[in-house]
């Protein structure tokens, strides 16, 4: 019987939750539009904040579905592979938290030619003042810490346990942000089924594991370590210790405890394993 081969598998299979989930992000991009008044497009201040009700949808989506990556599900790491998802992750983050940011900066702005006051005033106000602003706010704040801690420099600074603790801040950030858009405005409100399917996006991240995919526990390659003038073959695959920075052979290869530090440029470099 002829077989799929994996990495075949595992492209169709990425393939199709790519074209699924950019499916479901257009039907939600498109009932924003519909929700929104013709007065809206009427008005430079109405551009602004109807542009920044997309970005937020988007924003937000891709938030959910950078949860849903790191989920550790086993469907998706074993037709799709780990290293693609994690990939998949790193690409979309950035993207996710600036639409998020662009919703901010665009409401805001909106809002405030609309009153006539200085964005900063206009900021403040929304968040003392508006539903549920607030604590969307103090989200997006957790966002943007997750998002620093993953920096390449602050990551190889970070503690393992510091790292993951952070990020399971993300789905704190996520959970304050809900009761602000279900209840203050954008499709969620009048349209049922947009309503429906957001909160069904909600439950099903939720309900995923929470374990995300730690940088500084990903396989590690330690290829050689000089001993006596010569060349020896060190580990492979070993899990790097959280101090990657300080690592010596003996880390990952225990009788090589005598031997000295494995020394790479820009320090101990850990690669995720290729995909199956």
């Amino acid at each position: 019987m002829w077989r799929v081969p994996p990495a075949t598998r595992a492209r169709l299979t990425g393939d199709v939750a790519l074209a699924v989930a950019g499916a479901l992000l257009g039907a939600l991009l498109g009932a924003t539009l519909s929700a929104e008044p013709a007065s809206t497009w009427t008005s430079v201040a109405g551009w602004f904040v109807g542009l920044g009700a997309l970005a937020a949808v988007a924003g937000t989506f891709g938030v959910l579905m950078l949860l849903v990556l790191i989920a550790r599900l086993p469907p998706l790491e074993r037709t799709i592979g780990q290293h693609r998802l994690v990939g998949w992750h790193r690409r979309l983050a950035p993207w996710a938290l600036g639409l998020v940011g662009v919703h901010v900066y665009l409401t805001t702005l909106g809002y405030a030619l609309a009153s006539r006051t200085q964005p900063l005033t206009q900021l403040w106000d929304l968040v003392t003042t508006a539903p549920w602003v607030l604590p969307a706010a103090a989200g997006l704040v957790l966002l943007v810490v997750a998002a620093v801690s993953s920096w390449r420099v602050a990551r190889r600074r970070l503690p393992y346990q510091t790292w993951w603790t952070i990020h399971l801040l993300t789905y704190l950030a996520v959970a304050a942000a809900f009761a602000h858009q279900i209840d203050v405005g954008g499709p969620f409100v009048a349209d049922t089924w947009a309503r429906t399917v957001w909160i069904g996006l909600y439950l099903a991240v939720a309900s995923a594991p929470s374990t995300p995919v730690a940088p500084a526990h990903e396989p590690c390659r330690v290829t050689t370590a000089a001993v006596g003038g010569r060349q020896q073959r060190g580990g492979d695959k070993h899990a790097c210790p959280s101090d990657r920075s300080a690592m010596t052979l003996a880390t990952v290869v225990p009788e090589a405890a005598a031997w000295p530090p494995v020394r790479r440029r820009g320090g101990a470099h850990c690669q995720p394993p290729p995909p199956p």
